[in-house]
């Protein structure tokens, strides 16, 4: 099933990109990929969210992923850093996951991340033992 690109949330407000703005490029693979979501976990998906690659963090376009790491923080609110570690594949999952090793301030690795950015909207969820930089000034205010 073809998924219509004007139904893409605009995320701007949580400083993501709008990939509708950037031409077909960035949304083919959204738009062909028939477990594209609008949710903040991809349904069916099985496994601790973010943390497994049966599980992955569903994101709107490969830009986004790098918007939605550099937002990630830890349960404390102190900044995380990533290395991508390239792209894999789940029997479950569509399309290509790409694996993300994450560490904490001191550069210490804390755990792996798994993201699928062939979705319509950025995940509003961080995986277990973390959260998202907007989710940590809310609860701040």
């Amino acid at each position: 099933m073809k998924k219509d690109k004007n139904r893409f949330p605009d995320q701007s407000e949580l400083g993501y990109l709008n990939l509708s703005e950037h031409g077909d490029f960035f949304l083919k693979d959204i738009i062909d990929n028939p477990q594209a979501t609008d949710m903040d976990e991809i349904p069916g998906a099985i496994g601790k969210f973010g943390l497994e690659a049966s599980n992955p963090i569903p994101i709107h376009g490969v830009p986004n992923s790098r918007i939605y790491l550099d937002n990630l923080r830890l349960r404390n609110g102190s900044p995380t850093s990533y290395e991508r570690m390239g792209s894999m594949s789940n029997p479950s999952i569509e399309m290509p996951i790409d694996k993300y090793k994450i560490y904490d301030e001191t550069g210490k690795e804390i755990t792996t991340i798994f993201i699928s950015p062939y979705h319509l909207k950025c995940s509003e969820k961080a995986p277990e033992g973390f959260m998202i930089l907007d989710q940590l000034m809310k609860k701040l205010l």
